[in-house]
């Protein structure tokens, strides 16, 4: 029986459970349909150096400009028109009025968009990880004829992220749309199918996993020696939001992004969509000192390892076009 066959004869219950457990087995399988290249290891990679300058170029003309106060979480409504959209041209500062990151004429993170220019657009979708810190890593595979947009709307929830690219693609033509599920859908793998579905209509649509600092092999040992709340995010090391650490907590966690990995990894196999799949380029450091160099929560990347990220997207990116 082949594999079209048996998700055309099921249930949708029926295909997430068997698409979770038969997982294991379609990345060996999706090797012939996704990247060409060898999954390289963080602890290989050498990053470049720094962010490229900004030119005049870069920003918007008629941009607006917005001032940091000492209260992240409180200045996130600033730069959102609404729930599922970010607000157009818009420059942000730090608290010490240096330049931020960018929101430009189209609505999504990053450089100005020139009228007729020939360079190709690529679409990033998905929540915090993908809006990530200060400029961010989409960014960093920005190149001669490509730019890279993020579409990250921090603490959104997978149908928000899907309404905001279904949007931004009604109003503008990108030459990918790569899109993540996010952390925020209560890991509810009916939906988050019923989400993949929808996703799967967008122009030239991939898929995108999500990396995590906690395995599940970790989350069994207590981890409670790992965390402190040092507020500078290059020395601290959350648990995850508002969550207590605890054992279980961290096994139910790692569990459910585990098991969404998984079925985006099977849905895009089935449907034979483009898979840049960060979990597995992650997944070869097994010591959460190490990782947690790398992450400063469950799920969202220091920015050290913003460069490997970017090089990961840009590699993905060079296959699909």
């Amino acid at each position: 029986m082949g594999l079209v066959h048996v998700f055309s004869t099921r249930t949708i219950a029926q295909n997430i459970l068997w698409a979770v457990f038969f997982s294991p087995y379609c990345f060996i399988i999706n090797l012939a349909y996704g990247s060409k290249r060898f999954i390289k290891s963080i602890l290989d990679y050498k990053p470049k150096a720094e962010y490229p300058s900004t030119s005049r170029n870069y920003f918007e003309d008629d941009a607006k400009h917005l001032s940091l106060g000492s209260n992240y979480s409180i200045e996130v409504s600033k730069w959102r028109k609404s729930e599922d959209e970010l607000k157009e041209n818009l420059v942000v500062h730090d608290r010490f009025n240096e330049f931020y990151f960018q929101i430009n004429a189209l609505g999504l993170k990053g450089k100005k968009c020139e009228k007729n220019s020939s360079n190709k657009l690529i679409a990033v979708w998905g929540d915090s990880v993908v809006f990530g810190i200060s400029r961010g890593w989409v960014e960093l595979a920005n190149d001669h004829d490509k730019i890279f947009l993020s579409g990250g709307l921090e603490g959104a929830n997978a149908e928000s992220i899907f309404k905001f690219a279904k949007l931004k693609n009604s109003e503008y033509l990108f030459d990918l749309n790569i899109f993540s599920l996010g952390w925020h859908s209560k890991h509810d793998l009916q939906l988050i199918w019923k989400i993949l579905k929808k996703a799967k209509k967008l122009p030239k649509i991939c898929l995108m996993t999500l990396p995590y600092s906690i395995s599940r092999q970790l989350a069994k040992k207590d981890l409670s020696a790992f965390f402190n709340d040092n507020q500078d995010l290059n020395e601290s090391y959350f648990f995850w939001g508002n969550i207590d650490y605890s054992i279980n907590n961290s096994r139910r966690l790692s569990k459910q992004i585990y098991n969404q990995n998984r079925l985006t990894r099977a849905f895009a196999l089935h449907h034979r969509i483009p898979l840049l799949d960060l979990e597995r380029h992650f997944q070869n450091e097994q010591s959460l000192e190490r990782f947690r160099n790398l992450f400063f929560d469950l799920g969202h990347p220091r920015q050290i390892a913003y460069p490997y990220l970017g090089s990961c997207l840009s590699e993905f990116t060079m296959e699909q076009l």
